[in-house]
């Protein structure tokens, strides 16, 4: 659901959930989930032994605003959360159902909106690890963890008592993203990868 580049091509462009935009597939296609399937494949088949396999699944801006979403969140057989969790849950099945020992993963940045009675009854947190997507200077400790309570990293900040998910990685733009234009490219990966481990270590000490 993450920009499927794929879907700029004429040959897919039916897949998309609003026609004039390629960065969201309709979840509700058969056919969808097939492409997918496909991809995964391809990539697995590249990539023989890994251990973790990222799916995606955040800036979904156009989910719903496709016709088939619209139609079925006004009967109210879905609403904007269930789809999501719906076709997440899809997509990591194809991952594992042929790669045991792999664990797909997410964004969480969608996963913040999401009520916690939802996750826990969705059960994604046995088929995804969801990992933090952030890009500021200093991570917002209390707020992820007013979203997320884990197993080995729970503390009095904690405000979900509820395990949603046991396991929690990070990535914050440890490639320097969007700074091509500075001229000290080495000194400010530097700093990016220490500024990554300070949050880190943030998290795990509950500030």
């Amino acid at each position: 659901m993450v920009k499927f580049f794929v879907l700029k091509h004429e040959k897919f462009s039916h897949l998309r959930e609003v026609e004039t935009f390629p960065n969201t597939i309709n979840p509700h296609k058969q056919e969808s989930l097939y492409l997918i399937k496909s991809m995964i494949d391809q990539v697995m088949a590249a990539h023989v032994g890994i251990r973790w396999f990222h799916i995606g699944s955040d800036e979904v801006y156009y989910l719903g605003e496709g016709g088939e979403s619209k139609d079925l969140i006004l009967q109210q057989q879905f609403s904007m959360e269930s789809m999501y969790m719906s076709h997440v849950k899809a997509v990591a099945t194809q991952v594992l159902a042929n790669n045991p020992g792999v664990k797909p993963i997410i964004w969480d940045d969608y996963l913040r909106n999401i009520d916690e009675d939802k996750l826990k009854e969705s059960m994604l947190g046995k088929l995804v690890e969801p990992m933090i997507w952030n890009y500021n200077s200093v991570l917002d400790v209390p707020n992820i963890r007013m979203y997320f309570s884990f197993a080995s990293l729970s503390c009095q900040t904690n405000r979900k008592s509820v395990k949603c998910f046991p396991v929690l990685l990070f990535f914050q733009a440890q490639k320097c993203s969007g700074r091509v234009q500075k001229c000290c490219l080495l000194l400010y990966a530097i700093y990016c990868f220490s500024r990554l481990v300070d949050n880190c270590n943030n998290y795990c000490r509950g500030k």
